[in-house]
């Protein structure tokens, strides 16, 4: 069981960097503000992710990533005080935190 767990968060932490990377490339740091819960229910939108990932997680990671986006739009990510994270929901702050601090390009 420590092998599947193990395999799942990976797969977690890999489909949430990737999903930033994705989003800021081809949307902006500003990505969340045109989407909503509902950008993750269709395929269409997001091209191959279903497929390669599944649904469920492609949903539960998603939305994480689409939170953090939009926590630094509203310039709340650093005040929120959170004390326990999941590794993909770090992964995806602490992308989303490298990738559109002041400064960079996108």
């Amino acid at each position: 069981q420590i092998d599947k767990d193990y395999a799942d968060a990976y797969e977690d932490v890999q489909l949430a960097v990737r999903l930033v990377d994705w989003l800021v490339a081809t949307q902006g740091c500003h990505a969340s503000r045109s989407g909503n819960r509902t950008m993750l229910a269709t395929e269409t939108r997001w091209p191959h992710w279903a497929r390669m990932w599944g649904r469920q997680r492609l949903q539960r990671v998603g939305m994480v990533v689409l939170e953090e986006l939009r926590a630094l739009s509203a310039q709340w990510s650093m005040m929120r005080k959170v004390t326990s994270r999941r590794p993909f929901e770090c992964a995806a702050q602490h992308s989303v935190r490298l990738l559109c601090k002041p400064g960079v390009p996108v």
